[in-house]
């Protein structure tokens, strides 16, 4: 038997679904479920600015081709305080 094409499979999956409709819950009842809108918080918590780790984040892109004799030079774009 010869296998389905995967665009073929996909479609046929997506026709064979709906939607679920959206329900309310608690939110202690809505682990693994996903927003039906948009949700904004009242006020930014925590109420000072907080991080776990220190450290530094670059683009891949940015460090392609760096070596220890020629190091890519990053400029920094942003500071974030813990």
């Amino acid at each position: 038997m010869p296998l389905t094409p995967l665009t073929a499979a996909r479609m046929a999956a997506l026709e064979a679904i709906a939607p679920a409709a959206p329900t309310a819950l608690p939110l202690l009842e809505a682990h693994g479920r996903f927003l039906a809108a948009r949700v904004a918080a009242s006020r930014a918590l925590p109420g000072c600015d907080n991080s776990a780790m220190d450290g530094w984040a670059v683009r891949a892109e940015e460090t392609r081709g760096a070596q220890r004799d020629r190091p890519a030079r990053l400029r920094i774009v942003d500071t974030v305080y813990a």
